[in-house]
């Protein structure tokens, strides 16, 4: 299958499941503009082939099932889309401890280290 392309900015809307059926509502639907750039699908077939006692060469390659994937490229992610297909909310902390990760020395030349 060909990739499908956006020419400009596409539009991302994603609904909850709720007893098997999606249902478009404020609280279980996501919705950005601008969010998708490409979609990539991919389909495979599954097969097994049945082979034939009186030959060399098999008898039938049988279909037994398809598998397929969808690679979806966006222009940005943000954290309220990262929060809804984890099925999560997100918090807006007014105060709270952060670690440092980021910690700069200087190791001198000298001995003790």
């Amino acid at each position: 299958m060909q990739p499908i392309t956006f020419p400009k900015a596409g539009k991302l809307l994603l609904n909850r499941y709720v007893n098997g059926v999606p249902v478009k509502s404020a609280s279980t639907s996501f919705f950005r503009a601008g969010a998708v750039q490409s979609i990539v699908p991919s389909i495979e077939l599954k097969t097994s082939t049945l082979p034939d006692g009186n030959s060399d060469w098999d008898a039938a390659e049988l279909d037994t099932g398809k598998g397929g994937t969808i690679i979806i490229n966006l222009s940005f992610m943000s954290p309220e889309l990262y929060a809804f297909l984890l099925g999560t909310d997100v918090e807006d902390l007014t105060s709270t401890v952060m670690p440092v990760v980021d910690w700069e020395i200087t190791v001198p030349e000298t001995s003790p280290y």
